[in-house]
């Protein structure tokens, strides 16, 4: 069958031309590679098409897996069978290829027969440009006024050929703009797992996106978990809250990286926009550049004199450097903080200047430092603090680094001015960052600014839906309902053991401060086995078991926890909530001096802690709290 811009087949219609697939009257969601696969079978109805015949015309001059095929044939398939079309349009043939069923017609020179349709399918023809279409309309009234019936008809006409040429010219039909994006990681045809690159190539185009105040773009934080995604796209983006997703592929072939990108709302699954970036692997930063460029553009976002320096701006300009950096950011990621380590230190061996390396190992070594004890700890916050200062000195105005140096300063040195001071330039550079906002709320949070800790909570909650200050602000600010409704929505979204621990123990803590003992005991028989041996979780369920009466069970969990604490100081201002809540005041004064000692990092809560409520009135208490400058 000779090669045809549309076919025909069943309820479906293949543009070629234009790279659309139509059922009946709607185009259907099908990236830019599927209509190419669905055109050379097409191409060749009846017959079958090699495996290696596929892959030559579709991704020509690169590589890809056979598996990667296979893939795109399901997802055709797939869509044929979710609008109601044959399962069978696509067939499997063994150890060769793939053969197109459907029957399409053509006359007798082999050319396909479209058979045209009423005006309300007319944007699937040539639409004549509106104005053509206004002037047409003006004479046929002043041909005939008497004919006053056909205006509405007419103008509807008009209407509908307006909307066929902003349809098929424009983009897509009018839509809500778009306020708020997700950037999920690339997926990527090779063999390699190169899941930090995939994850790298994303990270970039959040960072120089977020640095605009007319969108909100989620942190690389959120769309992480999403590396090794099996949802569509449109439902990711539907969890998240966010009116469109950004979705793509990598490719890597003969030196050259080859990504192609798509915009799909979320409304409806749309692909709104779509484009593909070739450049040679030595070129990364200009692919990039590019990226972001028409990213924006898609996005209808002004990138002026004044902004786009700061948005396209390239903190190294070699390429291991980068690679390097991103693997570390990747493994950062993964809570795998020393391997992290050894990826920036290579990336400042490849460039010494590399300031986004310098602010990776401030944030890495403040992550071991709170893990750690004694001399190790101090050691480890040090070499933190002075990393942040480095990426400092090389650069004030990044973001990244003023996040880690308001961390140090808040959780090591108790410099509350200095905190805020970094903690709130972070969120000035970079609007979009969900780590600096949360930060700054839990700063709030140790200062007992809990109103402003909730607020600042939301709208980092708003970058970051899973994030992890909301629920704990509420909690701190007494509001009891709104933190345990929080943590309801938290615990439903948790897909891990690791992500259920948080939202468990906030729902415990609230109902505890509600005196829905049951519930709180409750809450910790389902719990998974791992978190039934948590330290913070067997001090709340010992504090519910004494509120219902239960001393002697209670007891002998205490008795568990102090034989516990002996081994690791940093539990002690834990244990100190459960004596307050017993009425051993002087055992609960005790164990937060044990925490002074060794500056636990628990103790930037008991300013506020409800828990603690009844030591507020004690000297001793007061001259702690003095202690830490609170």
């Amino acid at each position: 069958m000779r090669n045809g811009n549309i076919r025909e087949f069943g309820r479906f219609r293949l543009d070629v031309g234009k790279g659309v697939l139509w059922h009946d009257d709607e185009p259907v969601s099908l990236p830019l590679k599927e209509i190419e696969l669905l055109a050379a079978l097409t191409d060749n109805a009846g017959s079958v098409v090699t495996k290696a015949e596929l892959m030559n015309r579709v991704w020509a001059d690169s590589f890809v897996e056979e598996s990667n095929l296979s893939r795109h044939v399901y997802k055709i398939r797939k869509v044929f069978s979710d609008l109601g079309g044959p399962t069978d349009l696509i067939q499997t043939v063994p150890r060769r290829g793939y053969r197109f069923t459907g029957e399409m017609r053509a006359n007798g020179n082999g050319d396909l027969v479209i058979e045209r349709h009423s005006i309300s399918r007319t944007f699937v023809e040539e639409p004549e440009d509106p104005a053509v279409q206004n002037e047409k309309l003006a004479k046929l009234l002043n041909r005939n006024k008497k004919r006053r019936l056909l205006i509405p008809i007419v103008c509807v006409a008009v209407l509908l050929s307006i909307f066929a040429y902003y349809s098929v010219y424009r983009g897509s039909a009018p839509d809500k703009p778009i306020r708020s994006i997700a950037v999920l990681p690339l997926h990527s045809f090779d063999d390699a797992d190169d899941k930090a690159f995939e994850l790298g190539f994303a990270d970039t185009l959040i960072a120089n996106l977020g640095k605009l105040n007319e969108i909100r773009v989620l942190s690389t934080n959120v769309i992480r978990k999403y590396v090794d995604k099996t949802q569509e796209p449109h439902e990711i983006a539907r969890n998240l809250g966010v009116d469109a997703v950004i979705d793509g592929t990598l490719q890597r072939a003969n030196g050259k990286f080859r990504i192609t990108l798509r915009l799909i709302r979320t409304s409806d699954g749309q692909q709104i926009w779509s484009d593909s970036f070739d450049d040679a692997e030595t070129e990364i930063f200009r692919l990039q550049d590019t990226i972001a460029t028409q990213t924006a553009s898609a996005l209808s976002l002004n990138l002026n004199l004044n902004n786009r320096g700061v948005v396209l701006k390239h903190y190294t300009s070699n390429g291991d450097a980068y690679q390097a950096y991103q693997s570390g950011r990747y493994l950062h990621f993964q809570n795998q903080y020393r391997k992290a380590i050894l990826e920036f230190e290579r990336a400042l061996r490849f460039d010494s200047k590399y300031v986004l390396a310098y602010a990776g190992l401030a944030d890495s070594y403040a992550f071991l430092a709170n893990d750690s004890e004694g001399k190790e700890r101090v050691a480890l916050y040090e070499k933190a603090k002075s990393y942040a200062l480095q990426a400092l000195a090389l650069d004030e105005n990044l973001a990244e680094a003023h996040t880690s140096l308001g961390w140090i300063r808040r959780i090591y040195d108790w410099d509350w001015a200095e905190a805020e001071k970094h903690l709130r330039r972070a969120v000035e550079l970079d609007p979009n960052s969900s780590v600096a906002r949360q930060r700054l709320a839990y700063l709030y949070i140790t200062l007992g600014k809990t109103p402003e800790a909730v607020q600042i909570s939301i709208q980092a909650t708003q970058l970051d839906p899973i994030g992890h200050s909301v629920g704990w602000a509420f909690y701190c600010d007494r509001q009891y309902e709104e933190s345990a409704a929080e943590y309801s929505r938290r615990l439903a979204l948790a897909t891990s053991v690791d992500m259920q621990r948080e939202p468990r123990l906030g729902l415990m803590l609230n109902y505890n401060e509600l005196g829905r003992f049951p519930e709180v005991v409750s809450v910790y028989d389902e719990s998974p086995p791992e978190l039934k041996s948590d330290f913070a979780f067997n001090v709340v369920l010992a504090t519910a078991l004494y509120g219902l009466g239960k001393k002697y069970e209670s007891g002998d969990v205490l008795r568990s926890l102090e034989q516990k604490a002996k081994e690791r100081n940093g539990r002690w201002v834990r244990l100190a909530h459960l004596y307050a809540s017993m009425d051993r005041e002087d055992d609960a004064i005790s164990a937060l001096e044990r925490g002074l000692e060794t500056r636990d990092d628990r103790l930037m809560w008991i300013n506020v802690s409800p828990q603690l409520d009844k030591l507020r009135d004690d000297a001793r208490f007061r001259d702690i709290l003095r202690k830490m400058g609170l």
